[in-house]
């Protein structure tokens, strides 16, 4: 077992998965693969950042003909005549959710800080998690992560920074949908979080209907990936380095038609409930919500 062990590839990629994948120590897979343990971390960073330079290759924003097929009506209960094809169709869902960290001036136990989770998500400080930001299609494949310290509070940057600089991106008439904690544009829209009337429950619920789909995107995520529960390191660039990984494998088991579903907990996909600031609303995405509402519920009326 002694000096810079060299493994094959074939066994690389199972030494990396075994870690991904299941919660066990690098100490119980030094045993299994019969390494050092300092050879067991030198691999599977390796492994991590090799498949990190697959990002643009393995989370593809969608374009042409790949875009319109992914595209979902907004309201599966309404249907919509030729002439009304101003109310969007759904791209992608945009959603949040915290992957817990060890802080480097603090080490837990891998295999014992499952149950400090809950705990932690009030009482830890905020760069003891990664932020997660995601987009994905109607299939669950995630078409845009971003990862950032816990400590940055600014949800959702990464995308409309990206659609500011290419609205091609966007096929026309249509837009993403986000839970409340996003900032509401012209190309995301949120849900009403004031004033609920008729009109605003109605449009709420028809954004509802599509977040499950994040939910379980999220979901699947974590259970095939096991590590993704509480990640025993300390560097932040390591730590971003697993966590995209485990993104870009979870696009590739997927086109491969390998699901795993996971049970889907409110807890795993984080909105505004933690006492955060409501976000700024830009006016176009305003009138372009209100018109929206409007509409359907005017057509939920007539039915």
């Amino acid at each position: 077992m002694a000096g810079r062990a060299r493994l094959s590839l074939s066994h690389t990629v199972l030494l990396s998965l075994t870690l991904l994948s299941e919660r066990v120590s690098y100490r119980c897979v030094s045993r299994r693969f019969r390494l050092e343990k300092g050879n067991i971390h030198r691999i599977f960073f390796s492994f991590c950042e090799r498949v990190n330079t697959l990002e643009e290759k393995l989370i593809r924003w969608p374009d042409g003909r790949d875009a319109l097929e992914a595209l979902l009506p907004l309201s599966k209960d309404i249907e919509l005549g030729k002439e009304e094809q101003s109310i969007p169709q759904v791209l992608g869902v945009l959603g949040f959710t915290r992957i817990p960290i060890r802080l480097p001036i603090g080490k837990h136990n891998a295999e014992r800080a499952e149950p400090e989770v809950k705990r932690m998500k009030k009482e830890a400080h905020p760069d003891s998690w990664l932020n997660l930001d995601l987009v994905c299609d109607c299939k669950g494949r995630f078409l845009h992560c971003s990862i950032s310290k816990g400590s940055d509070v600014d949800r959702g940057s990464a995308v409309r920074n990206k659609l500011t600089q290419h609205p091609e991106l966007m096929p026309p008439g249509s837009c993403l949908v986000a839970r409340t904690g996003y900032r509401l544009t012209a190309q995301i829209l949120t849900p009403y979080t004031e004033s609920h009337g008729a009109r605003e429950e109605l449009f709420n619920k028809t954004l509802e209907a599509h977040f499950h789909i994040l939910d379980q995107a999220v979901s699947t995520l974590r259970t095939r990936f096991q590590r993704l529960k509480y990640l025993d390191i300390g560097n932040y660039d390591r730590a971003k380095a697993v966590v995209m990984t485990a993104c870009m494998l979870h696009n590739v088991f997927l086109d491969m038609g390998e699901v795993v579903q996971g049970d889907v907990e409110k807890e795993e996909v984080i909105s505004q409930e933690d006492g955060e600031e409501e976000e700024e609303e830009e006016e176009e995405g305003v009138r372009r919500r209100d018109e929206i509402a409007d509409f359907l519920f005017k057509k939920h009326e007539s039915t």
